[in-house]
Protein backbone atom coordinates (compact mmCIF):
# COMPACT_ATOMS: atom_id res chain seq x y z
CA UNK A 1 0.00 0.00 0.00
CA UNK A 2 1.45 3.35 -1.07
CA UNK A 3 1.56 5.82 1.80
CA UNK A 4 1.09 9.53 1.24
CA UNK A 5 0.53 12.59 3.39
CA UNK A 6 0.36 16.02 1.82
CA UNK A 7 0.17 18.34 4.79
CA UNK A 8 2.02 18.93 8.05
CA UNK A 9 -1.27 20.09 9.55
CA UNK A 10 -2.74 16.60 9.62
CA UNK A 11 0.30 15.29 11.50
CA UNK A 12 0.12 18.15 13.98
CA UNK A 13 -3.60 17.46 14.52
CA UNK A 14 -2.81 13.84 15.27
CA UNK A 15 -0.10 14.85 17.76
CA UNK A 16 -2.51 17.26 19.47
CA UNK A 17 -5.01 14.43 19.91
CA UNK A 18 -2.19 12.24 21.25
CA UNK A 19 -1.37 14.95 23.82
CA UNK A 20 -5.01 15.38 24.76
CA UNK A 21 -5.78 11.69 25.24
CA UNK A 22 -2.39 10.51 26.45
CA UNK A 23 -0.33 7.76 24.87
CA UNK A 24 -2.14 4.73 26.28
CA UNK A 25 -5.64 5.90 25.38
CA UNK A 26 -4.56 7.20 21.96
CA UNK A 27 -2.98 3.89 20.99
CA UNK A 28 -5.92 1.91 22.38
CA UNK A 29 -8.45 4.07 20.54
CA UNK A 30 -6.81 3.51 17.16
CA UNK A 31 -5.54 -0.04 17.71
CA UNK A 32 -1.78 0.55 17.57
CA UNK A 33 0.93 -1.02 19.68
CA UNK A 34 3.72 0.94 21.28
CA UNK A 35 6.58 1.90 18.99
CA UNK A 36 9.86 0.19 19.79
CA UNK A 37 12.26 1.76 17.31
CA UNK A 38 11.00 4.84 15.45
CA UNK A 39 9.68 7.93 17.22
CA UNK A 40 8.51 11.29 15.93
CA UNK A 41 10.10 14.19 17.84
CA UNK A 42 8.23 17.46 17.98
CA UNK A 43 8.73 20.40 20.34
CA UNK A 44 10.46 18.29 22.94
CA UNK A 45 7.87 15.51 22.92
CA UNK A 46 8.07 11.96 21.60
CA UNK A 47 5.32 10.24 19.58
CA UNK A 48 4.81 6.73 18.21
CA UNK A 49 5.52 7.42 14.54
CA UNK A 50 3.36 4.72 12.95
CA UNK A 51 0.32 5.54 15.08
CA UNK A 52 0.64 9.26 14.40
CA UNK A 53 0.92 8.57 10.68
CA UNK A 54 -2.18 6.36 10.66
CA UNK A 55 -4.29 8.91 12.52
CA UNK A 56 -2.93 11.81 10.44
CA UNK A 57 -4.03 9.92 7.35
CA UNK A 58 -7.58 9.96 8.72
CA UNK A 59 -7.47 13.71 9.33
CA UNK A 60 -6.29 14.22 5.77
CA UNK A 61 -8.73 11.71 4.28
CA UNK A 62 -11.90 11.94 6.38
CA UNK A 63 -13.89 9.81 3.91
CA UNK A 64 -11.45 6.94 4.33
CA UNK A 65 -10.74 7.45 8.01
CA UNK A 66 -7.56 6.60 9.92
CA UNK A 67 -5.42 3.69 8.81
CA UNK A 68 -5.43 0.55 10.93
CA UNK A 69 -2.13 -0.88 12.13
CA UNK A 70 -2.49 -4.01 9.97
CA UNK A 71 -2.99 -1.94 6.81
CA UNK A 72 0.61 -0.74 6.57
CA UNK A 73 4.09 -1.22 7.92
CA UNK A 74 6.06 1.32 9.91
CA UNK A 75 9.73 2.11 9.93
CA UNK A 76 12.44 3.67 7.83
CA UNK A 77 11.18 2.45 4.44
CA UNK A 78 7.56 3.57 4.81
CA UNK A 79 6.52 6.05 7.48
CA UNK A 80 9.89 7.71 8.09
CA UNK A 81 10.52 9.03 4.55
CA UNK A 82 7.05 10.58 4.35
CA UNK A 83 7.33 12.34 7.72
CA UNK A 84 10.86 13.42 6.91
CA UNK A 85 9.70 14.95 3.62
CA UNK A 86 7.13 16.98 5.58
CA UNK A 87 9.93 18.35 7.74
CA UNK A 88 9.49 16.21 10.86
CA UNK A 89 12.27 14.57 12.83
CA UNK A 90 11.95 10.79 13.18
CA UNK A 91 14.63 9.07 15.25
CA UNK A 92 15.52 5.43 15.70
CA UNK A 93 15.83 4.24 19.27
CA UNK A 94 17.39 1.08 20.62
CA UNK A 95 14.79 -1.37 21.94
CA UNK A 96 14.97 -2.17 25.66
CA UNK A 97 17.20 -5.13 26.42
CA UNK A 98 14.14 -6.93 27.85
CA UNK A 99 12.52 -6.84 24.38
CA UNK A 100 15.44 -8.50 22.60
CA UNK A 101 15.61 -12.18 21.67
CA UNK A 102 19.29 -13.05 21.19
CA UNK A 103 20.16 -16.10 19.11
CA UNK A 104 23.32 -18.11 19.74
CA UNK A 105 25.08 -19.47 16.66
CA UNK A 106 28.34 -21.35 16.07
CA UNK A 107 31.01 -22.35 13.51
CA UNK A 108 32.24 -18.76 13.01
CA UNK A 109 29.05 -17.99 11.11
CA UNK A 110 29.21 -14.33 12.16
CA UNK A 111 32.54 -13.80 10.41
CA UNK A 112 33.30 -13.02 6.78
CA UNK A 113 36.12 -15.31 5.64
CA UNK A 114 38.99 -13.94 3.54
CA UNK A 115 41.51 -15.84 1.44
CA UNK A 116 45.03 -15.55 2.84
CA UNK A 117 47.56 -13.74 0.66
CA UNK A 118 51.28 -13.19 0.84
CA UNK A 119 52.62 -9.78 1.76
CA UNK A 120 55.82 -7.83 2.02
CA UNK A 121 57.15 -7.00 5.47
CA UNK A 122 55.59 -3.79 6.73
CA UNK A 123 52.82 -3.82 4.15
CA UNK A 124 49.29 -3.15 5.38
CA UNK A 125 47.11 -6.17 4.68
CA UNK A 126 43.64 -7.61 4.81
CA UNK A 127 40.40 -5.79 5.40
CA UNK A 128 40.82 -2.19 6.42
CA UNK A 129 40.47 -1.17 10.03
CA UNK A 130 36.86 -0.48 10.94
CA UNK A 131 35.92 3.11 11.58
CA UNK A 132 34.63 3.79 15.04
CA UNK A 133 30.92 4.53 15.04
CA UNK A 134 29.58 7.61 16.78
CA UNK A 135 27.54 5.09 18.78
CA UNK A 136 30.56 2.94 19.63
CA UNK A 137 30.04 3.08 23.40
CA UNK A 138 26.33 2.30 23.09
CA UNK A 139 27.12 -0.64 20.79
CA UNK A 140 29.85 -1.93 23.09
CA UNK A 141 27.76 -1.62 26.25
CA UNK A 142 24.76 -3.34 24.64
CA UNK A 143 26.92 -6.20 23.32
CA UNK A 144 28.40 -6.75 26.77
CA UNK A 145 24.94 -6.73 28.36
CA UNK A 146 23.66 -9.33 25.87
CA UNK A 147 26.58 -11.64 26.63
CA UNK A 148 26.35 -11.03 30.37
CA UNK A 149 22.66 -11.97 30.37
CA UNK A 150 23.39 -15.11 28.34
CA UNK A 151 26.15 -16.14 30.76
CA UNK A 152 24.18 -15.64 33.97
CA UNK A 153 21.44 -17.76 32.42
CA UNK A 154 23.96 -20.50 31.53
CA UNK A 155 25.85 -20.36 34.84
CA UNK A 156 24.43 -18.18 37.65
CA UNK A 157 24.80 -14.50 38.62
CA UNK A 158 27.24 -15.29 41.44
CA UNK A 159 29.66 -16.97 39.00
CA UNK A 160 29.72 -14.14 36.43
CA UNK A 161 31.58 -10.88 36.96
CA UNK A 162 30.96 -8.06 34.47
CA UNK A 163 34.46 -6.70 34.90
CA UNK A 164 34.17 -3.84 32.42
CA UNK A 165 31.09 -2.44 34.15
CA UNK A 166 33.25 -1.89 37.24
CA UNK A 167 35.69 0.12 35.11
CA UNK A 168 38.31 -2.62 34.99
CA UNK A 169 40.12 -3.36 31.71
CA UNK A 170 42.44 -6.33 32.28
CA UNK A 171 42.11 -7.43 28.65
CA UNK A 172 38.60 -8.88 28.90
CA UNK A 173 35.11 -7.61 29.74
CA UNK A 174 33.48 -10.50 31.62
CA UNK A 175 34.92 -13.21 33.85
CA UNK A 176 33.26 -16.52 34.71
CA UNK A 177 34.48 -18.64 37.62
CA UNK A 178 32.77 -22.03 37.85
CA UNK A 179 34.57 -24.23 40.33
CA UNK A 180 38.08 -24.80 38.99
CA UNK A 181 37.15 -23.49 35.56
CA UNK A 182 37.72 -19.87 34.57
CA UNK A 183 36.63 -18.09 31.40
CA UNK A 184 37.85 -14.63 30.38
CA UNK A 185 35.58 -13.14 27.76
CA UNK A 186 36.27 -10.15 25.54
CA UNK A 187 33.07 -8.89 23.88
CA UNK A 188 32.90 -7.35 20.39
CA UNK A 189 29.73 -5.89 18.94
CA UNK A 190 28.55 -4.56 15.59
CA UNK A 191 25.28 -3.33 14.12
CA UNK A 192 26.07 -5.27 10.93
CA UNK A 193 25.01 -8.86 10.33
CA UNK A 194 28.63 -10.07 10.19
CA UNK A 195 32.14 -9.01 11.18
CA UNK A 196 34.59 -8.32 8.37
CA UNK A 197 37.38 -8.43 10.94
CA UNK A 198 37.80 -8.07 14.69
CA UNK A 199 39.72 -5.21 16.24
CA UNK A 200 41.89 -6.38 19.15
CA UNK A 201 43.84 -4.02 21.37
CA UNK A 202 47.41 -4.77 22.43
CA UNK A 203 46.21 -5.35 25.99
CA UNK A 204 43.53 -7.80 24.84
CA UNK A 205 45.96 -9.71 22.61
CA UNK A 206 48.46 -10.03 25.44
CA UNK A 207 45.68 -11.46 27.63
CA UNK A 208 44.66 -13.87 24.85
CA UNK A 209 48.28 -15.03 24.53
CA UNK A 210 48.73 -15.45 28.27
CA UNK A 211 45.47 -17.26 29.05
CA UNK A 212 44.88 -19.02 25.71
CA UNK A 213 42.30 -21.77 26.36
CA UNK A 214 40.65 -19.76 29.14
CA UNK A 215 40.23 -16.79 26.81
CA UNK A 216 37.19 -16.30 24.58
CA UNK A 217 35.92 -13.75 22.15
CA UNK A 218 32.17 -13.13 22.24
CA UNK A 219 30.90 -11.70 18.96
CA UNK A 220 27.50 -9.98 18.81
CA UNK A 221 25.93 -8.86 15.52
CA UNK A 222 22.77 -6.81 14.86
CA UNK A 223 23.53 -5.57 18.32
CA UNK A 224 21.00 -2.72 18.52
CA UNK A 225 18.14 -4.71 16.99
CA UNK A 226 15.45 -6.84 18.61
CA UNK A 227 17.12 -9.99 17.27
CA UNK A 228 20.88 -9.88 17.91
CA UNK A 229 23.01 -12.95 17.22
CA UNK A 230 26.07 -14.03 19.14
CA UNK A 231 28.74 -16.70 19.23
CA UNK A 232 31.91 -17.54 21.14
CA UNK A 233 35.36 -18.00 19.63
CA UNK A 234 37.61 -20.02 21.95
CA UNK A 235 41.34 -19.35 22.24
CA UNK A 236 41.81 -16.80 19.42
CA UNK A 237 45.58 -16.72 20.04
CA UNK A 238 45.79 -20.48 19.61
CA UNK A 239 43.79 -20.21 16.39
CA UNK A 240 46.29 -17.62 15.12
CA UNK A 241 49.07 -20.21 15.41
CA UNK A 242 47.30 -22.41 12.88
CA UNK A 243 45.62 -21.66 9.56
CA UNK A 244 42.24 -20.50 10.89
CA UNK A 245 43.04 -16.96 12.02
CA UNK A 246 45.63 -14.46 10.82
CA UNK A 247 46.58 -11.61 13.12
CA UNK A 248 47.35 -8.49 11.08
CA UNK A 249 48.65 -5.08 12.14
CA UNK A 250 45.90 -2.53 11.64
CA UNK A 251 47.76 0.64 12.67
CA UNK A 252 51.23 2.00 13.27
CA UNK A 253 52.51 4.15 16.11
CA UNK A 254 55.05 6.84 15.20
CA UNK A 255 57.47 7.83 17.94
CA UNK A 256 59.75 10.85 17.63
CA UNK A 257 63.29 10.11 18.80
CA UNK A 258 65.85 12.47 20.21
CA UNK A 259 68.63 13.32 17.71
Amino acid sequence: MALHLKSRDSVIQAMKEFDRLGREEFLLKYGFGKARSYFLRYRGNSYDSKAIFGVAYGYENPDSGPLRAEQFGGGKKTVCPVLDKLGFDVTEETPPISDTVPERVSDASLLVAFRPRSREAGEGTGPSSQRHSRRAKEIGDRAEEIIYNALIEEYSPDKVDWTARRGKKPGWDIQVVDGDNELLIEVKGTTASKFNSIEISDNEWKAARKHQRSYRLALVTNVLSKNPRYEFIDDPFGLSLGETVEAQPSSWRLVWLEP
